[in-house]
């Protein structure tokens, strides 16, 4: 009527062993287990989190109530997956930045539905990587640290055939 679990975090590039924990627990609660080994990995995690990071966590991505209830909308549509629904993504996500012209993540999202638009066959990828990489650039000012606009820029890469670009 015991368990025994480990947790490790381990550095994936480089395999250097960041922490481990052994549990032994008696298996009369299988969720405080669970807790237990999940609060000490939360633990783990924010003594290795560099301040940079926790202030990008922290950071509120726009004071318009308005233009996030519209950017969660678009995402909402986008998970289907089908031109139709890039399209509403893509409305809705041109409104949320009208509203708060500083809100890189929305910016950020309207670059990504661009270069959508082109998988689906809705616009050409000249068109697309224009206003995506005017988007990207204006995102990138806002919040340098945006994660989101690079990976964009590196699918926008991909598209065009700029390998190396796409790895940077």
């Amino acid at each position: 009527n015991r368990i025994r679990g480990t947790a490790q975090l381990i550095m994936a590039g480089d395999g250097y062993h960041l922490w481990s924990e052994t549990f032994d627990r008696d298996l009369d609660d299988i969720f405080q287990v669970q807790d237990d080994i999940a609060n000490a990995i939360v633990r783990s995690l924010q003594m290795t989190m560099v301040s940079t990071s926790k202030e990008r966590l922290d950071r509120i991505p726009t004071t318009s109530t308005e233009a996030f209830d519209l950017f969660l909308q678009a995402m909402d549509a986008r998970q289907t997956y089908h031109a139709d629904a890039v399209s509403r993504s893509n409305e809705l996500l041109e409104e949320a930045v009208r509203l708060d012209p500083e809100f890189a993540l929305a910016i950020d999202a309207l670059a990504f539905g661009y270069i959508l638009e082109v998988f689906y066959g809705m616009r050409g990828i000249d068109d697309a990587a224009e206003l995506a990489s005017a988007l990207l650039d204006t995102a990138i000012q806002l919040e340098p640290d945006l994660e989101e606009a690079y990976a964009t820029y590196g699918l926008l890469y991909n598209r065009l055939q700029k390998f190396p670009e796409a790895n940077q």
